[in-house]
């Protein structure tokens, strides 16, 4: 058994060897390690030698207790690693610092081990460090190394991509319309820049967290990029960190791309049968593991999202199980911790703010169900419209570690409104035949559906959706930066053919067609550009949207 001892402090850079001097006295049989000159952070200069260890006893005693043998030092996975075998079981330790009395301090094994191993972290970069090894038996024979060193070396930045270098969507449809690359940066110096391009088109800057929004942690970065500049198939983008030294470092992702695929309305997620997250839904934002509970907040923050179905749905029914396991308050901005579901989802835009990388905005969408902690004595379930039509319930306390259902039902009205039903009820007691809340709200005609745990951990369950209704054959996608009133989004009209004009409409202005007339009942400050929801024909009622504001 190998026990890791580690000492904590400030992040390990990159590390080299330079020597390692120690064998034992005794053990004439035994070679000392190698050292992998192959490893890219070891000087291959560097060797072992063969001079003798120091010790106060003779080597028969050596032999029988504890002999350091094959001692070798190597770049780990968070800093440099010692380590050696004894003859038979041994208390083992190792002093270090940067001169040779050792000034740093000592670490010692808790048990009598055979095989020793101990992480230094917290070194500085391009300086040498001192170190020695002693083990001592249990019949206290004690055996020490000559002064070993290593020296260590600067290093480019880590680029960690989460969810794999290599990675696919729209094999099951288009929940949204980014695709979004996940994952931290690192650099004991500091990190400068960070940016990608895809393609081998122009390079485009990338923010570093944390930003007290969707990135939560120091170092993480999310590529949020638009899916019509995928290509259909293979896809590479190059992601570049330089650090405050000009280090640089590039990292090459791969993404599989497929736009031809609307995902099926009728859906289940088994979470244990799933061996990779993104084959079953798209990650927006967050660390996710999945586990026994289902997938679970790996680190909570801000609007972790996840997203499953297509842009394209339009009415449908949720189930999914979920558990509470803590609740993060004072964790930045926000606004209060909530859990549950985004309904009619197409992506992140720039409304209500523009400016951000990734986009912040949520608007537009159909609805928000979900659990808000208003304090962490007092929650209540929410249904969330766009227009401030809000209708809420103050309920009990959701209990730690306790599974609960929650479900959703979206269902598009004659009036041009959708009503959503939403209900949540203890796993382990019977579906109650009532909603707990019903709200008819304008939004969005069509969208996916985000599961969002916001300053949460939490765990979604296997998922269940039954469509309701077929998906739209052209679903609108809004590609919206800011608007004065939200209240001026949505335009229902009364017309059976399309409107294709892209006229703009002033202050209280209409829109005449073959047919029809659209009005916009009062002031609007700036000129808007509309276009309908989807060019269908015969259909009464049709939807315009403000989509861009003009100059």
């Amino acid at each position: 058994m190998t026990q890791i001892k580690r000492i904590i402090g400030l992040a390990w850079t990159l590390y080299i060897l330079t020597a390692c001097t120690a064998t034992d006295q005794g053990a004439s049989n035994s070679a000392p390690m190698p050292v992998p000159t192959s490893h890219p952070f070891l000087n291959a200069e560097s060797t072992p030698t063969d001079e003798q260890t120091e010790g106060s006893f003779d080597g028969a005693s050596a032999a029988a207790g504890g002999a350091i043998l094959n001692p070798s030092v190597a770049e780990g996975e968070s800093g440099v690693v010692i380590a050696w075998v004894t003859s038979a079981h041994a208390i083992g330790s190792i002093a270090y610092g940067q001169t040779e009395q050792y000034e740093i301090g000592e670490m010692h094994d808790d048990l009598a081990l055979t095989q020793h191993a101990f992480v230094l972290t917290g070194l500085e970069p391009e300086t040498t460090y001192y170190y020695r090894i002693t083990s001592v038996d249990s019949a206290t024979n004690a055996a020490s190394t000559l002064d070993g060193s290593f020296e260590t070396v600067r290093q480019s930045p880590v680029i960690d991509v989460w969810y794999g270098l290599e990675q696919s969507f729209g094999q099951n449809g288009t929940p949204q319309r980014w695709v979004n690359i996940l994952g931290r940066v690192f650099d004991t110096e500091g990190v400068s820049s960070l940016a990608y391009s895809l393609n081998g088109q122009p390079s485009q800057p990338l923010s570093i967290g944390p930003d007290m929004r969707r990135l939560a942690e120091a170092g993480d970065f999310n590529v949020d990029i638009a899916r019509d500049d995928l290509l259909s198939g293979e896809n590479e983008m190059l992601l570049t960190a330089v650090d405050i030294l000009g280090n640089q470092a590039v990292v090459t992702v791969t993404i599989n791309y497929e736009n031809d695929t609307i995902w099926p309305g009728m859906y289940e997620i088994d979470w244990p049968l799933v061996s990779n997250v993104q084959d079953v839904v798209e990650v927006v934002d967050g660390l996710w593991d999945v586990d026994e509970e289902g997938i679970r907040t790996a680190e909570p923050g801000y609007n972790r999202m996840l997203v499953v179905g297509d842009v394209a749905w339009t009415d449908y029914e949720a189930a999914v199980p979920v558990i509470v396991h803590d609740v993060l308050f004072d964790e930045g901005s926000g606004g209060s911790p909530g859990l549950g579901f985004f309904a009619r989802w197409t992506g992140h835009t720039d409304i209500p703010e523009a400016g951000w990388q990734p986009r912040i905005g949520w608007q537009p969408f159909g609805a928000i169900a979900w659990y808000r902690w208003d304090t962490p004595e007092m929650g209540f379930l929410r249904l969330e419209g766009m227009f401030n039509d809000v209708a809420d319930m103050p309920v009990d306390l959701p209990a730690l570690e306790q599974r609960y259902i929650f479900k959703l039902r979206v269902e598009t009205l004659d009036n041009g409104e959708s009503r959503y039903s939403f209900k949540v009820w203890p796993d382990e007691e019977p579906e109650p035949d009532d909603w707990d809340l019903v709200n008819e709200m304008r939004g969005l005609p069509n969208g996916s559906l985000a599961l969002v745990a916001h300053q949460v951990d939490a765990s979604f369950g296997d998922v269940t959706i039954t469509q309701l209704a077929p998906p739209a054959p052209f679903p609108f996608l809004p590609d919206l930066t800011s608007l004065d009133s939200f209240n001026m989004l949505t335009l229902p009209l009364t017309g059976t053919i399309p409107i294709t004009t892209t006229e703009p409409i002033t202050e209280s202005g209409s829109l005449p067609c073959s047919l029809c007339i659209a009005s916009i009942p009062g002031a609007i400050r700036d000129t808007l550009l509309v276009k309908p929801a989807g060019f269908v024909a015969d259909v009464p009622n049709v939807r315009l949207f403000a989509v861009r504001r003009l100059g």
